[in-house]
């Protein structure tokens, strides 16, 4: 599997560029695991903060007996492991878990009765963290509007945090994003492709088009090359290939042409987002996220992550 690849040192060289790109916190994704202890080491010496989410995202779970036992050792455990690190800023309690009763046929039909589910198991996370760092800072689920409110934060703006995927999922434009005052934005962005680089260790010459059986296979969300492509057309000329999609490729032959690092491709959209929310002085943060595909950050380890050296430009450095 490609996380079994992962090293510190990679994973310091991204935090660095992170870092380099004026970037001061990163989310834990409660769809993900929990990192080991030398990652929380790395962000404690790099003064990067940290929203850990608890592992439980977009889906039903259940509230037995047995199963809250689990949670219960598991918030005990990772807790008391990692509490002593600076760098963790913020408890999450799950990603997305209330907006999940309304994806599935069986929670839909019977809302209350998931909903009750829900809260229980949440409430094993919130006592598990308040018995174990009584001092931390806890925050019910992401996107929320606050605690015991189980409403719809994804078009809540007027307060805490939000997820905003509009733009990504409902295709809208780019100044879709001024129509939104988040305190918090937890979670907005826009899918971009893989280094170069990257894509020939998959990829042959005759694959590199964007509906390509071998592309289309590592796009693992539904529609997003369409999406991509026509967010392009919307805003450039019609690319020559896969080259032209992607946001910045570095040099290749090292000739230092600087029409060859190209600022052409969709991932620049996110970095739009950036902008626009940044502007809104209401806003207290804003985390950038990615859509699934094979994650724009895999195979970076050596290199700077693309979307990062655009992106200095969005963020200013915290005085």
């Amino acid at each position: 599997m490609r996380w079994l690849r992962v090293t510190p040192e990679g994973v310091e060289n991204l935090l660095l560029s992170a870092v380099d790109a004026n970037m001061n916190m990163i989310r834990i994704w409660g769809g993900g695991f929990y990192e080991p202890d030398w990652f929380y080491d790395l962000c404690d010496r790099l003064g990067i903060m940290v929203w850990q989410d608890f592992m439980f995202a977009c889906n039903l779970y259940p509230s037995t007996p047995d199963f809250l036992e689990n949670v219960a050792a598991e918030v005990e455990y990772q807790v008391k492991r990692l509490s002593s690190h600076p760098s963790i800023v913020l408890w999450c309690g799950d990603n997305e878990l209330v907006g999940a009763l309304t994806w599935f046929e069986e929670s839909r039909k019977d809302r209350d009765r998931y909903l009750v589910s829900y809260d229980r198991l949440n409430r094993v996370i919130e006592s598990g963290i308040k018995a174990a760092a009584p001092e931390a800072i806890w925050w019910p689920s992401s996107p929320s509007v606050g605690p015991l409110n189980f409403g719809d934060a994804w078009h809540a703006d007027g307060s805490s945090d939000m997820h905003y995927w509009s733009v990504w999922h409902e295709n809208k434009s780019f100044d879709n994003y001024r129509t939104v005052r988040p305190r918090f934005c937890s979670e907005f962005g826009f899918q971009s492709y893989t280094s170069m680089s990257v894509v020939r260790q998959f990829a042959e010459q005759k694959d590199l088009n964007v509906a390509s059986p071998v592309m289309e296979a590592h796009q693992k969300n539904a529609g997003g090359n369409e999406r991509i492509a026509a967010t392009m057309f919307r805003y450039f000329r019609f690319p020559e290939g896969l080259f032209q999609f992607r946001l910045f490729e570095p040099d290749p032959a090292g000739t230092g042409d600087p029409r060859r690092r190209r600022f052409l491709a969709v991932a620049e959209t996110a970095l739009h987002g950036h902008a626009l929310l940044a502007a809104q002085r209401h806003l207290a943060g804003r985390l950038l996220g990615q859509p699934r595909l094979r994650r724009q950050l895999e195979g970076h380890a050596l290199h700077d992550p693309p979307v990062l050296p655009a992106g200095r430009c969005c963020r200013h450095p915290v005085r």
